[in-house]
């Protein structure tokens, strides 16, 4: 499956973590400094339920099964 997150344009940079957690370990994707444009696009392999976490600035902005 493909994960994808694009910062909205409202916010000019922003550091940035993204994570996968399914029911065997919780994968660090992306994590560190971006600026605008930006977007994030992975194909990522998970086992069983999976949790996609956007983290923005510090603050939880997506929390989505997968």
């Amino acid at each position: 499956m493909v994960v994808s997150y694009t910062l909205p344009e409202n916010l000019p940079n922003a550091v940035v973590v993204i994570t996968v957690q399914d029911e065997v370990i919780v994968n660090t994707l992306f994590e560190g400094p971006v600026e605008q444009p930006w977007s994030f696009n992975q194909e990522v392999v998970v086992r069983g339920s999976a949790i996609l976490r956007v983290v923005v600035n510090g603050q939880l902005t997506v929390e989505s099964p997968l």
